[in-house]
């Protein structure tokens, strides 16, 4: 990062108070921060993009992993907590309307118990039913009927409310998770996994977490397609532990955003880098600035009267639909992305609709409460802080695979110690007694052993040296 990025990721940690939300901790603010926005998008309804006048769109949504204890904490509690809070509200009150129809039904002698799915189908859409009536001939099927078949129905929404209600659900099983989804409300939820010790338990998701987050999980009967976005958090930092022992992510892993404590860099400064006599206005009362955002965005996602069709009507575009020239950010964003995807394979489509997520779910967080007098966010800062999070998350995969490399060094160091033991072997003739051991690999632990003096090199021939029985590997690692 430059001086100028590092001053307006700095203006708009300050402006937002992320020191506040890291109760003190800058970069946990920082997390903090973009998990809540991020999450304000991945809980609005489908379709919530920036739209520019040529009808150009930039989804908003992205998949995320918290990874650091500070960070998970406080995810957990400023956003998963509230999130799983109103999923059950949603699902108490429908229970208690199904109890109370039950129970003015019980009154009346001879009334059935009400099904609430065939209650609200009445007020569902009869397009098939009305179009058929018109058909040139019994059965037959024109034009008209099939547009209106691949239209969303009218008042979906509400007869989803009972068959499907789930906007926020949670699981630590592919069988649980798909199960949970077949109640996905619109097709689309917000998953919440927690990342545990076992990289095995990772590797399992990995079919189910990809195909829903590229759109293409089917669940039910009818293999109804399920979309959504995840929010994975792990307290442990056991995502060190997943890519020693894959070697890489977990392919759904690597198709989010992370979110780190990591001090692998780089790192915010609010007071170096803005002057004194320039500090932003801030943005008061985050937290319930988040909560009533993330109120509004739940009420407009079960709303069934806001459709598109009401819209396509009126001329009007949805609330969900952000008017923003775009063009000229997005485009220095891909090719920031490109740049780096050499650092971190994958991360041009993880991060792709990061920006884009950003700049929708702060302009919620904005409009949710009034603004403060002064208060100018600016989209330079808001791309650099995308570029921060982006930096910190290529600098994170690197220490890990790189401490995970010397691990995996000293190691090899060790067994072909044992090898040479015997007598002086040529690289090939040791690649093969390691069970064809790539040479690269097999060099590189030789050289880590010859850096601290327990091994030469004589023409083609390695051996050891009268010192190797002496020799820590443990503290050489840095040599190599």
């Amino acid at each position: 990062m430059n001086k100028t990025d590092y001053s307006q990721v700095s203006r708009l940690l300050e402006s937002f108070d992320a020191v506040t939300l890291g109760e003190g901790d800058l970069t946990a603010g920082a997390n903090t921060l973009a998990a809540m926005v991020i999450s304000i998008a991945n809980i609005s309804r489908h379709g919530s993009c920036l739209m520019n006048k040529e009808g150009a769109k930039l989804d908003a949504g992205t998949s995320l992993l918290i990874t650091g204890s500070i960070s998970a904490s406080l995810t957990r509690d400023k956003i998963i907590n509230g999130l799983a809070t109103r999923q059950n509200n949603v699902i108490a009150h429908l229970r208690d309307w199904q109890l109370e129809m039950n129970r003015q039904a019980a009154m009346q002698a001879g009334t059935r118990q009400i099904n609430p799915v065939e209650y609200l189908a009445r007020g569902a859409s009869t397009a098939l039913l009305d179009l058929e009536k018109n058909m040139p001939f019994p059965g037959g099927i024109d034009e008209a009927l099939a547009m209106a078949l691949i239209m969303r129905p009218e008042k979906q929404g509400k007869h989803d409310l009972h068959q499907r209600p789930s906007v926020f659900v949670t699981a630590t099983k592919p069988a649980e998770l798909e199960k949970s989804l077949q109640h996905a409300h619109l097709g689309q939820a917000l998953v919440h996994i927690g990342i545990t010790n076992d990289p095995a338990r990772s590797a399992r998701l990995d079919d189910c977490c990809s195909a829903l987050m590229d759109g293409g999980l089917t669940v039910g009967p009818l293999l109804e397609t399920v979309r959504g976005h995840i929010i994975a958090t792990d307290p442990l930092e056991a995502l060190a532990g997943i890519l020693r022992y894959n070697g890489q992510p977990s392919t759904w892993l690597a198709c989010t955003v992370w979110l780190t404590d990591s001090k692998a860099g780089p790192e915010p400064d609010t007071a170096a880098a803005l002057p004194a006599g320039k500090r932003p206005v801030k943005l008061n009362a985050i937290q319930a600035r988040y909560d009533a955002a993330m109120d509004l965005a739940w009420a407009r996602r079960l709303d069934y009267n806001m459709t598109d069709a009401v819209n396509r009507i009126t001329g009007k575009h949805p609330i969900w639909v952000k008017p923003y020239e775009f063009a000229w950010f997005q485009f220095e964003w891909m090719a920031f992305l490109k740049d780096k995807e050499s650092e971190f394979p994958g991360i041009t489509g993880a991060a792709r609709s990061l920006l884009a997520t950003l700049i929708f779910g702060l302009e919620e967080l904005m409009g949710a409460l009034p603004l403060a007098n002064g208060f100018t966010p600016d989209v330079t800062d808001v791309a650099a802080f995308a570029r921060f999070l982006v930096l910190r998350m290529i600098n994170t995969r690197s220490a890990i695979m790189h401490t995970a490399r010397e691990a995996r060094l000293q190691a090899l160091a060790t067994n072909l110690t044992r090898m040479l033991a015997d007598r002086p072997h040529r690289v090939r003739e040791l690649t093969r007694r390691a069970h064809r051991l790539p040479a690269n690999d097999c060099l590189d632990a030789l050289h880590l052993l010859k850096a601290r003096g327990g091994a030469f090199c004589d023409g083609n021939l390695w051996s050891l040296t009268p010192a190797a029985s002496t020799i820590n590997l443990q503290s050489t690692a840095s040599h190599v």
